[in-house]
């Protein structure tokens, strides 16, 4: 009978010490979870940043050709660079065409640049890209 009394509320501590521990064990796999949930939404926001940023980029290649072809231009010194007006994606996505100009115009061939800037929800990607016009000798 000794024995038992002297023993009496060890088995309260232990089943105390187990449920901190798991406790412990829970808090912590809580918090790398969330964690881990915060870089994956980073990554994804600058993933589509950067994907709308090349959907700009496809935009305004389009435009310059489209403009080429359709005013039928054969001379590279009447080329003018037709203005962006990229279309509206939603209101937590959108692109930008900025920068846009000729930096070399020669007989055969006319250098356009310009910088495409894809916005998604806070984060922003921008892509600077050429276009080379080749024109045929006549």
């Amino acid at each position: 009978m000794n024995n038992f009394k002297n023993q009496r509320g060890a088995a309260f501590v232990i089943t105390l010490m187990i449920i901190t521990l798991f406790l412990l064990f829970i808090l912590t796999q809580f918090h790398q979870v969330t964690n881990t949930t915060k870089q994956v939404t980073i990554v994804e926001k600058t993933l589509d940043a950067q994907l709308i940023a090349e959907m700009g980029v496809d935009y305004y290649r389009e435009l310059v050709d489209k403009y080429i072809q359709d005013e039928e231009i054969k001379d590279p010194n009447k080329i003018t660079l037709p203005e962006p007006n990229p279309p509206t994606i939603d209101s937590n996505h959108a692109y930008q065409i900025s920068a846009y100009k000729m930096i070399e115009k020669s007989d055969t061939k006319v250098i356009i640049t310009f910088r495409s800037t894809g916005i998604a929800f806070d984060k922003e990607k921008q892509i600077d890209d050429k276009i080379t016009i080749h024109f045929a000798e006549e």
